[in-house]
């Protein structure tokens, strides 16, 4: 008697729990809806960007796999410059990822400079995981329903011109 009613107790427990833990869900908006059920990523919106506004002139570099070093591929005309940032995008989700690039060492890098030759910014692509980073940030407000930021890259574009230019994209992958 006294094991079927500890059974009956603990069974108690564990729908309690279980519905407080639906609960939760609920409240954080990771309910039962979309692909919220599978665990991944909301697209809300994707919209264009144009780096660091006050920057006259970009320079790719590449990162020399030997000695580390970013070499200097070349510099990017007006409408080169224009094409490498029509494959630009700051993708606004639901939510962050669930997981992060495995690798995330990339190879090219695109440096914005202002009117006196200073640095005002640099986005660095990683061809072998597809990630890419802006420093500064690059950020926009968040459209309605959208928690989370990222820049994206149309690769197949970006490798295209990359190629148009002379310059290598598989590196290292």
């Amino acid at each position: 008697m006294f094991t079927d009613l500890k059974c009956r107790g603990m069974a108690m427990w564990r729908s309690v729990l279980a519905a407080l833990c639906l609960l939760v869900l609920a409240a954080c908006g990771q309910g039962t809806q979309g692909a919220s059920q599978t665990g991944e990523q909301v697209l809300i919106a994707s919209v264009a960007v144009a780096p660091y506004p006050d920057a006259v002139e970009v320079r790719v570099f590449v990162s020399d796999l030997q000695g580390g070093e970013r070499v200097e591929a070349r510099k990017l005309s007006l409408p080169e410059r224009q094409a490498f940032e029509q494959t630009l995008k700051l993708n606004n989700y639901d939510r962050g990822p669930e997981y992060a690039a495995a690798c995330f060492v990339p190879h090219h890098f695109f440096r914005y400079f202002d009117a006196a030759g200073k640095q005002v910014g640099e986005i660095s692509v990683c061809f072998c995981c597809g990630g890419t980073a802006s420093t500064p940030n690059i950020a926009a407000p968040l459209p309605k329903d959208a928690t989370y930021q990222v820049l994206g890259v149309k690769y197949d574009a970006l490798e295209t011109l990359l190629k148009s230019w002379d310059v290598e994209s598989e590196i290292g992958c």
